[in-house]
């Protein structure tokens, strides 16, 4: 007999959203992951990226975004962002 009052958890379900500027993620947020893992215990990379489809027609370096949300204590990754855009500009890699 199937439970229909059982909730699904959505946190580890991959979402993309494909328009124009194309969004990607898995897991947890970062306002979720410091309220559930505590702030000093998350570490938080950013980074610009571009695809290897983009490499052909020449596009714009550093036009697509990716953020990676980790918890130290446990080494794991949490969550995964990417965002692709024309005219997306921030550091090359840093760390938050």
């Amino acid at each position: 007999m199937c439970n229909w009052r059982v909730q699904c958890d959505y946190d580890n379900i991959p979402t993309t959203i494909f328009t124009p500027l194309e969004y990607g993620c898995i897991g947890l947020t970062e306002e979720k992951a410091i309220a559930k893992y505590g702030q000093d215990d998350i570490q938080v990379y950013h980074t610009n990226f571009r695809p290897l489809e983009w490499t052909v027609p020449h596009r714009e370096e550093n036009a697509c975004y990716a953020k990676l949300i980790c918890v130290i204590s446990l080494n794991v990754c949490l969550s995964v962002c990417r965002c692709l855009c024309l005219f997306f500009s921030a550091s090359l890699c840093s760390k938050s």
